[in-house]
This record gives C-alpha cells, structure tokens and sequence, in this order.
C-alpha cells in the first residue's frame, strides 16, 4: 500500500513538473529571436563579410516635375488700342523682332480724324492763349471785368486739356508727331513690338477688321527662362531658396542646373506648391511650356552608413546583423534607414564600436526565417 501511494506522488510531481520546463524553454526562445548562430560548415559556405560603419556626407533629392516658364514681364500681348483695318505685315509665328520694330500697319478714317482734330485744337489754343494773355492784362488794369478775364481762362485751360488728351492717344497710336506738328496727316498707324523676342503667336491677315483690345499678337522673349517646379505638399518642408536643382527636359538628356528663387506659399487643388528656380546658364533656344522633370538636392549632412547589402527587410522594418563575441552568433538589429545613395545606406541607431555584416546579411536573415517556421 506505501509502494503504492509512493508511485502515485512521483507521478503527479512529474506530470506538474514537465510543461513547466517547456514553458521556461519557450519563454528563453522569445526572448532571444534576434540572435542568429551558424556552424562552421554554414559559416564557410555563407562567406560573411564584416566592417565597421564609415562617416559619410550624403544629401537628399525630391523629385519634382514642372515646365519652362517666362516672368510676367517677359511675355506681352500686344493689343490694338483703337480699331481699323491691316494694311502689312510681315510677321510669322517664331520670327525673332526687336524693340521698336514694326509688327503691322493698320489704316482707318479715325486715324484721320483724331489728327485733323489735333491740328484745329492746336491753331485754337494759340488764339485762346493770346486772348488769355490779353484779358489778364486788361484785368490787371481794371480796364476789363474778371468775369471776361474768367471765361478766357476757363477756355484756354479747356483747350489745353483737350489737345493733351488727343496728344496722348496719337503717341498711343505712334503717330509721329513733329510731322504733325509741320501739317502732315498720315492714313496709316504702326504697330510696335514693345520688348525684344519671338512671336509666339499672331491673330491677323491682311484686311482683317480689328476692334480695340483684341490681341494682334503674342510675343515671348526667352532670355529670362525660368523652371516652374509642381513639388508636392509633403515635400515642402525639405525645400529652400538657394537649393540646388538638376533639370532634363522631357526632349534631351542633358542635365541643366539651376537653383531655387522663389517657393509659392500657396497649395493647389492637386496639393502641390509651385517652386520657382532659376536656371544656371540661360539658353535663347529654349522654348517656354516644354515639360521636365527636376530634383531638388537638400544639403548635404554627416551620417554613419553601411554598404546596401548589410540592410535587410523583415515584417516591415529594416534590421542589420552585428557581430558578437561568438565568432558564429550575430544579432538581428532594428534601425532606421534614413536615406539611401550611390549604395550606401544611412542609419541610426548604430554602434560604430561594433562590425556589421556586409556580405551574406540575406543568408542570416533566411535562418531568421526558417527558426520562425519551426
């Protein structure tokens, strides 16, 4: 009967016992994942290689893309003021022309008509003038009544105002006039390029009828190009005046520089900031609207990187493996990729006292992988 009991209590102590010894064994598992160990067989076929992270300068890019633009001032339209008809013109879309050159020439009895009324105001004025003059003294003496000295007055500076006024609108016209001035009326106005460029566009033929304020044509000088950068909100914070900027137009692969001059501090619809940079080199050939596509370089800083191939991806965060004391264990180590160039890669947290896997992390990670299939 003592045998008996005897038998049962060991029993049930060893039924207790065992799941907690497996439990322990678990829980030791756990704590340790990160720690990855190799034979001397798997450490001679894997071919590890080791060093320790370098300081490295190292910049980041944002991408961007944007289309050749000119400044508002680079770019005019060149309207006609008062209606009529054209007479010539020798203009094409693309023909350079400078300032002062004659785009057109329009005709119409207007134009006749604001002269001849110029020349009547101005025999008058030289009339109201000399009886001005006259009344003034004549009132002066008290020989003649203010009120006669007022109207003359009254008419003078009326007649002065007018025939400013008309003056005003012939040079608005380009009406020459000191050939005015010695009688000559001319049927005819030209039309005058403003600025110096190329005639982008052009909306009239010979005997067209132009009403005032329509636009006769588009003219565009290119020396003053300008990139105009569609950078996307999120990336803002990154941008500054002065960065420097590469640029490929969409129709080459050369690399032009250039270099941020402006940044809009307003976010569109499409929840991008127009950036303004200006290119390095200016280059006359260059035609406003071509697309490109940019990157925008932030300064460049210190950093501790590792080789690409010491970083490895797992569950959605990047590790490294680092050496122990056991020259066959290394240690799974989580970091931070902060940025990656020219295959190197920045990180943070790192222990520049330590040797990290350079070669053969991949292979670390696949042991990894089969101790979690297990």
């Amino acid at each position: 009967m003592n045998k008996l009991l005897l038998l049962i209590i060991t029993a049930a102590a060893f039924s207790c016992s065992s799941p907690e010894v497996q439990e322990t064994a678990a829980t030791d598992k756990e704590q340790n994942p990160l720690l990855v160990s190799l034979t001397s067989e798997q450490l001679a076929s894997v071919g590890l290689e080791t060093a320790k992270p370098e300081m490295n300068y190292m910049s980041t890019s944002i991408e961007a893309t944007g289309m050749l633009d000119v400044p508002p001032q680079q770019a005019v339209s060149v309207m006609a003021l008062f209606g009529g008809y054209v007479k010539s013109t020798d203009m094409l879309q693309g023909k350079q022309v400078k300032k002062g050159d004659v785009l057109c020439v329009m005709q119409d009895p207007s134009y006749i008509q604001l002269q001849q009324e110029y020349l009547d105001i101005k025999s008058q004025l030289e009339f109201l003038q000399a009886d001005f003059a006259r009344q003034k003294q004549l009132a002066s003496e008290q020989v003649s009544s203010q009120k006669t000295f007022q109207q003359a007055k009254a008419q003078y500076e009326s007649a002065k105002a007018k025939l400013n006024g008309i003056k005003a609108q012939l040079l608005m016209l380009n009406v020459p006039l000191n050939s005015l001035d010695a009688g000559t009326i001319s049927p005819t106005v030209s039309i005058i390029s403003p600025i110096n460029g190329y005639i982008t566009e052009m909306k009239i033929n010979l005997g067209t009828y132009v009403q005032p304020q329509d636009l006769l044509f588009r003219i565009i000088d290119p020396e003053h190009l300008h990139a105009e950068l569609q950078v996307f909100e999120k990336d803002i914070p990154y941008i500054s005046k002065n960065q420097k900027v590469h640029i490929r137009l969409v129709n080459e692969q050369k690399v032009r520089t250039a270099h941020v001059y402006l940044i809009n501090k307003e976010i569109s619809a499409e929840r991008t900031v127009r950036v303004h940079c200006h290119l390095d080199s200016e280059d006359q050939s260059l035609i406003p609207g071509t697309y490109l596509h940019a990157q925008v370089f932030n300064e460049a800083q210190q950093n501790y990187t590792l080789p690409e191939s010491a970083v490895v991806s797992y569950n959605g965060r990047q590790y490294v493996f680092a050496a122990t004391g056991n020259k066959s264990a290394y240690e799974m180590i989580a970091v931070n990729l902060l940025l990656t160039k020219d295959k190197k890669c920045a990180i943070n947290p790192v222990d520049t006292s330590k040797r990290y896997v350079t070669q053969g992390a991949y292979d670390l990670l696949g042991k990894v992988n089969n101790k979690s299939d297990d």
